[in-house]
């Protein structure tokens, strides 16, 4: 594949020292990565005939945030469909941009939330996806913002769009209020009951009050120079607000007044031989667990009451998306391999090259996105038009789907339909 290299130039990390509230793309320094000569994950031959537990399927009625908070989701989600055709509407104007920072749609009573790289927010409803419902310009938003996405709960849509602005709209599209942070952030919120959770850049996360904006407290991690451009959600857990901040830190707070509870510095467990330390993907929570997963590659599990760092496995993680279900953790990772990771101890059952699921004649420039269970098997879609339907047990092709030819965001699967977003602003529903 073309993204494995022993040294990539990534554009998408800046020193902040250098930027302005209002970055660009045409000014993002490039940094070099370096990875091993063998960035492939080692299988654990031990374990290969272990079973596979898969979760009991539940309909899925919503997708209440657009970056991967998964927590309300169902781990093996239902659906009656085939699952074997597809239809493309056009949202919105895409942007053709170097750096594929795509946002998921967010679907909550009915209605699909997209975001434009120009920061207007759209409402579609499911049953007509020719013609907006409303569309709203986030103000103080220009189209060269990069990160942010929506979140929605209680009836308030809540929307950042890479500024260090945070607005916040009722369902009809009517302002409700307007918060200034102290940096930008490339986060999404989380929404619990009154309260919203948001970081910025300069490793700040606030507890907001959901129905004015008013600040409840803030909590100030360690600063950091260097970071993606991409930013991981806070989770919650009962009483606790859990966060991945940069330099791997994990720290666990008190969602009332922001105390600190535990800190988890996985740093000092990297397996990975890049000299990138950052988590860019919004965490999992299972059970007493959490499953962490580093720009670098790492997939970390934590003790959720102490913070202990109970393993760490090199190659298993990824910066795209991560699915839990039953006793696995399923990644794409960056090299283009489908991970199936046993959570208990770390060891990986079996890894799976995903380009050698699709003819070799469309395998230049490939992207995957995914996985996400339906009805027991794993989905990861394709850049060059295949919906891949693969085994949980083996990790072997069951079928492929032909869709439009897109860089997709994660799928997104509510009622009895697959839905995926572009970057071009196209959205194919497969059904």
């Amino acid at each position: 594949m073309n993204n494995i290299k022993n040294v990539t130039y990534i554009a998408l990390f800046l020193l902040l020292a250098s930027c302005s509230s209002q970055e660009k793309i045409d000014n993002l320094d490039k940094y070099e990565v370096v990875y091993s000569e063998t960035p492939i994950v080692e299988v654990d031959e031990t374990i290969k005939n272990h079973q596979i537990t898969i979760p009991h399927a539940e309909i899925n009625y919503q997708w209440p945030n657009s970056n991967m908070v998964l927590s309300k989701i169902p781990k093996n989600i239902q659906v009656t469909s085939s699952l074997n055709d597809h239809n493309t509407y056009q949202l919105f104007k895409g942007k053709d941009s170097p750096i594929n920072l795509q946002r998921t749609p967010v679907i909550y009573k009915g209605t699909m939330y997209v975001m434009d790289y120009s920061s207007k927010l759209y409402a579609y409803s499911l049953n007509n996806l020719k013609q907006p419902k409303w569309v709203v310009k986030i103000e103080d938003a220009s189209n060269e913002l990069l990160g942010g996405g929506i979140s929605v709960n209680n009836n308030i849509i809540v929307v950042t769009s890479g500024s260090n602005i945070v607005t916040a709209f009722a369902l009809d599209g009517t302002e409700i209020w307007k918060q200034q942070l102290s940096n930008i952030s490339r986060s999404i919120p989380n929404i619990k009951d009154n309260k919203m959770f948001i970081n910025t850049i300069d490793n700040r996360l606030y507890c907001l009050s959901l129905t004015t904006g008013g600040i409840i407290w803030f909590y100030q991690g360690a600063n950091e120079n260097l970071h993606t451009l991409q930013s991981p959600s806070p989770i919650i857990h009962n009483n606790l607000v859990i966060h991945a901040f940069s330099l791997n830190e994990v720290s666990a707070l008190n969602i009332d007044n922001g105390q600190l509870i535990w800190n988890s510095d996985l740093s000092n467990y990297k397996v990975s031989s890049t000299n990138i330390n950052d988590v860019d993907l919004t965490p999992i929570i299972s059970n007493s667990t959490i499953f962490v997963s580093s720009f670098a590659g790492d997939l970390s599990s934590i003790n959720l009451k102490n913070g202990f760092v109970e393993w760490t496995r090199d190659k298993a993680g990824s910066s795209i998306a991560t699915w839990n279900a039953g006793n696995h953790i399923y990644s794409v990772t960056k090299e283009g391999y489908l991970v199936a990771t046993y959570t208990l101890t770390g060891s990986v059952q079996w890894a799976k090259k995903l380009e050698d699921m699709v003819p070799q004649k469309e395998r230049k420039n490939i992207s995957f996105t995914g996985p996400i269970m339906i009805n027991g098997l794993l989905y990861v879609a394709s850049s060059n038009g295949h919906l891949l339907k693969i085994s949980i047990n083996q990790g072997k092709l069951v079928k492929t789907v032909p869709i439009a030819k897109n860089n997709y965001a994660f799928p997104v699967v509510v009622g009895q339909t697959l839905y995926l977003l572009s970057k071009e602003g196209s959205l194919t529903i497969v059904y």
